[in-house]
């Protein structure tokens, strides 16, 4: 980015906090958004997708008054989820979920593994990992005693016993 982008990005950042108010806009804004231009269109990255929703109902025509005001022509404002904001939510939520662990580790009496910042990051990666999928337990069909095709056989435990 040069250095005339970043005056635009930082005038942008000023109008949008004018529009919206500070507090909102450090709370909503100020470590959330990436502010990017093409052309008549203002792109705000946003980490996840509540961030996109909420900012596009709630702010959407502060921040296309704000660019039209900075940029000197009208301006469509496209919220999207920018990925190195998405990462760095996913990394602070997953230190939140450490400390948590760390703390409950403190609470239980195990000091020498509350001390363990490594025990206790893998630990929350853990908790963050998405569940692997359930295997479907099988079911006997009551109504027909037809034998199953090979696609149609049941390679889990059974329901009924």
């Amino acid at each position: 980015m040069t250095n005339s982008e970043r005056d635009v990005v930082a005038a942008l950042e000023q109008m949008i906090a004018q529009r919206v108010g500070d507090k909102r806009y450090d709370f909503w804004f100020a470590r959330n958004t990436k502010l990017t231009w093409e052309d008549d269109q203002l792109v705000v990255g946003v980490p996840n997708h509540f961030f996109q929703e909420w900012l596009q109902n709630t702010f959407a025509s502060a921040v296309r008054a704000a660019a039209s005001e900075v940029l000197g022509r009208p301006m469509t404002v496209r919220f999207v989820i920018d990925p190195e904001l998405f990462r760095a939510a996913r990394h602070a939520q997953a230190e939140v979920e450490a400390a948590k662990i760390v703390s409950q580790l403190k609470t239980t009496g195990s000091a020498s593994a509350a001390r363990s910042g490594e025990a206790a990051q893998q630990a929350a990666t853990a908790t963050l990992a998405p569940l692997a999928p359930s295997r479907r337990l099988c079911r006997r069909r009551v109504q027909s005693r037809r034998p199953r095709l090979g696609s149609q056989r049941c390679r889990g435990p059974r329901a009924d016993g």
